[in-house]
């Protein structure tokens, strides 16, 4: 990931893809000007600095930035697909009373005791779904299309056979 931004902040452009949720994403990092504020109170002062991030014209890629976020950004973009799918699908197997029994926060959820079993079928089930598909290949392919660019080859796959989580016990509690 952080070869493939570096191909990307050569053109002064930050990473963007589209996750499995079909929501558009920007790992959006510049170098913002920065601007000093000093606060007198008697005979002391303080320094601050602030980023003023009204600029728009002229900013340059923070390619550090850009590089140490790649990697929690896109697995948080997955997360939030994930979340998205849950909701979604446990909604649609709901009556259509317009009653859906379903909190979230974060990476957690909460129903009915009644709607325990068919939560955690969901969970299961939209996790296999997303990631039964190569998610490093398809944002490969994604960012090679966006920026003409040629991004490394990917690591080889593992031996896990990610349909061992529907039978997993524990895999969501």
């Amino acid at each position: 990931l952080n070869k493939t931004c570096e191909l990307i902040t050569e053109k002064n452009q930050c990473i963007s893809w589209t996750n499995p949720a079909d929501l558009f994403v920007q790992n959006y990092y510049y170098d913002f000007p920065l601007f000093e504020v000093r606060l007198f109170l008697g005979k002391k002062s303080t320094q601050f600095l602030f980023a003023d991030f009204n600029a728009t014209k002229g900013l340059t890629v923070d390619e550090d930035g850009i590089g140490r976020a790649i990697a929690p950004n896109f697995i948080h973009s997955l997360d939030s697909a994930h979340a998205a799918h849950i909701i979604t699908t446990f909604a649609h197997q709901q009556p259509s009373d317009g009653n859906i029994p379903i909190a979230s926060v974060h990476d957690s959820f909460a129903t009915y005791a009644t709607h325990i079993k068919k939560i955690q079928k969901v969970i299961r089930e939209t996790f296999v779904h997303i990631h039964s598909q190569n998610q490093l290949e398809i944002l490969k392919s994604q960012v090679e299309q966006r920026f003409g660019i040629q991004a490394p080859p990917l690591p080889s796959m593992g031996k896990l056979d990610i349909n061992s989580v529907l039978a997993s016990k524990f895999f969501f509690y």
